[in-house]
């Protein structure tokens, strides 16, 4: 009874956020319809995803600006979007691409939430090109099913010229049924994708098989917009990822990286890729939202619980839920997982990073999941300032200095 009122109330909320989009577009001149707009979206992936298309598109020479999680460039100064915000409200996604018609721009690189989508944040835009990266279990305290979820992220597909999606997903099989003409990439050549790894191999290669499919996303999208192969390879050959994406903060004595990976496969992705490569212990530090899709704790402690040696449990915008509820379940994960080594519980961010930094001893990794370039942490409903990366930074020397607990 409470999804069906759920989904009662949502579709009449929805409605309203039409009238919002349709005002909005009125108001601002249908600034998209003068914008030649890339749309990308997925679970995991997408910000990477639009930077490394918006710095193709540089290189290429062309007048290109972007709106993602990381912030937005729409001419003139970079700025920061909001709260835990991937597409804006219509009001200020409206705003954003006037200011950048207004500028000069030709191109915009629309990072494309399911929430966006769903609540016609993009209504009027058209998209020249548009990319799905993969669809896995989020937000689902949102949609309530998979299903709703992957058919949100379909609109994109639905409101744009050329559509690429991932062969190798599990979203592919719907999204092959709805849209014939599907441009395709993916990892594994037996998949025969329209554009495949295989082919490109020895051009670049990301130490993590995530960030190749990234990049094939990207590869994919530009070449079908007619950017020259050449400029593609060298830009991915010198990509450096966006502020808070696999962001390695200090190297010496031991390596400290933040990253906003806060979905199971992100975690999974993530947390394998490093396991492959450490030498010392590998220490999580991570949470999970409140008031969001539930059923992640429990798969997210698991997959901590599976690669960590060292866990620290803390806050991630537990907004009005209490934390030890929310770190009770993933706790759950985390025994599942057969976890034996060292867990420890902070409810103070801060606290319980400055905790692993002083756990580390040389050749271990600290990895601090789940905030990444956001800005803020919602705590009891309140947002409080937030920066990850200068909070690593602020952790007195002698931590980093003279490690001093061996497990």
């Amino acid at each position: 009874m409470k999804l069906e009122l759920k989904g009662f109330v949502g579709f009449y909320k929805n409605k309203l956020h039409l009238i919002e989009g349709i005002l909005a577009n009125i108001y601002y001149g249908f600034p998209s319809q003068k914008l030649r707009l890339i749309g990308v979206t997925g679970t995991d992936g997408k910000t990477s995803t639009v930077w490394m298309i918006y710095h193709i598109f540089k290189r290429a020479g062309k007048k290109v600006g972007y709106i993602s999680t990381v912030g937005y460039f729409v001419g003139g100064k970079e700025g920061y979007g909001g709260h835990h915000v991937t597409t804006p409200k219509n009001i200020d996604l409206q705003r954003l691409m006037k200011e950048a018609v207004k500028n000069g721009l030709e191109y915009l690189v629309v990072e494309s939430s399911s929430h966006g989508l769903d609540q016609h944040r993009l209504f009027g835009c058209r998209f020249v090109a548009s990319v799905i990266t993969n669809v896995t279990n989020e937000h689902l305290d949102y949609h309530l099913t998979y299903e709703r979820y992957l058919a949100a992220k379909a609109k994109l597909l639905c409101m744009s010229e050329l559509r690429i999606a991932n062969k190798e997903d599990k979203s592919f099989d719907f999204l092959k049924k709805e849209f014939q003409d599907l441009k395709t990439f993916g990892l594994n050549e037996k998949n025969k994708a329209d554009y495949s790894y295989s082919d490109y191999r020895q051009s670049f290669l990301f130490k993590e098989g995530y960030n190749n499919a990234n990049a094939m996303a990207a590869l994919a999208v530009c070449l079908e917009l007619g950017i020259e192969k050449k400029v593609i390879i060298d830009t991915l050959r010198k990509f450096s990822f966006p502020p808070g994406r696999m962001e390695i903060v200090q190297t010496k004595p031991f390596k400290v990286i933040i990253d906003f990976a806060h979905t199971a496969n992100g975690l999974f992705q993530f947390l394998g890729s490093i396991k492959k490569t450490k030498k010392g212990k590998l220490i999580h530090v991570f949470g999970c939202a409140g008031e969001r899709d539930r059923d992640k704790r429990y798969e997210m402690g698991f997959t901590s619980g599976k690669y960590a040696d060292v866990i620290v449990l803390t806050a991630e915008d537990p907004r009005s839920e209490k934390l030890g509820s929310i770190n009770n379940e993933i706790k759950r994960g985390i025994r599942r997982s057969g976890f034996k080594g060292l867990l420890i519980e902070e409810d103070d961010r801060k606290k319980a990073i400055f905790k692993a930094i002083k756990l580390a001893r040389v050749c271990d990794i600290v990895v601090i999941t789940g905030k990444g370039p956001e800005k803020s942490m919602n705590i009891g409903g309140i947002e409080y300032p937030w920066d990850e990366k200068k909070v690593v930074l602020d952790a007195p020397v002698c931590f980093r200095k003279y490690p001093t607990l061996s497990f």
